[in-house]
């Protein structure tokens, strides 16, 4: 099959009802192969519902929110797993990805911000056509590891927006950061941990925090029952 005759199944494709209407409940293999076949938007959209649907999690009230402790709207993240959202106590932030590959080699968040009420970050990576990669990070966890490797390299790794660490010490950018859940400041900071250069916080993470897509309701649950 050319470029042509497959670009005219996959556009049929997408004005179906199969197209239009995608189903969520899914298993990830066919998951894996429909979203090729949707627009980049769709598919992006796509993910957060469906692994919402794979982990029992609701969607309805979290994103931008109003939140009264900051007295403003805040991010209050992709998810949550009760029938209520409680910020901070049951609700997720999720980055997803699909690239085939052999390795994961890093576990990051592009857009992670301190002072967001989210309890935990979820790192979905689709590996290949059968198999996924799923971290599940708590917000205390996550913080921490960020301002260890502040307080190791000095470096605050790329930050967008306010401004906020612009000529500020490693002491006080590492102020600025635990304090972030109770003053509501920060910046958005990019997240990485890398299995060569974060070698401890990598295996830890694979380790401790590593899960399949059934065991992330129970986790949440319970965690937050400790």
């Amino acid at each position: 099959m050319n470029y042509i005759d497959l670009g005219k199944k996959i556009k049929a494709f997408r004005s179906s009802s199969d197209g239009k209407d995608l189903d969520y409940n899914l298993p990830y293999t066919d998951w894996y192969y429909l979203r090729l076949c949707i627009s980049h938007q769709k598919a992006t959209r796509g993910d957060e519902y469906w692994f919402a649907n794979q982990v029992g999690a609701n969607i309805k009230g979290s994103g931008k929110q109003f939140y009264e402790p900051f007295n403003r709207k805040v991010d209050l993240g992709d998810g949550y797993i009760s029938d209520t959202i409680i910020p901070g106590k049951n609700n997720y932030d999720l980055k997803v990805t699909f690239q085939d590959r052999t390795e994961i080699k890093q576990i990051g968040f592009q857009q992670y911000r301190p002072a967001d009420p989210v309890a935990f970050y979820a790192a979905f990576m689709g590996t290949n056509e059968s198999d996924y990669t799923l971290i599940i990070v708590p917000s205390e966890v996550a913080l921490q590891m960020k301002v260890d490797k502040i307080q190791r390299t000095g470096n605050l790794g790329s930050a967008h927006g306010t401004g906020l660490y612009d000529e500020m010490t490693t002491d006080e950018k590492v102020k600025v950061l635990t304090e972030a859940k109770s003053t509501g400041k920060s910046s958005v900071l990019s997240f990485a941990v890398t299995k060569g250069s974060d070698k401890d916080d990598f295996e830890m993470l694979m380790d401790k925090y590593r899960m399949r897509l059934e065991d992330v309701s129970n986790f949440i649950r319970n965690y937050n029952e400790l």
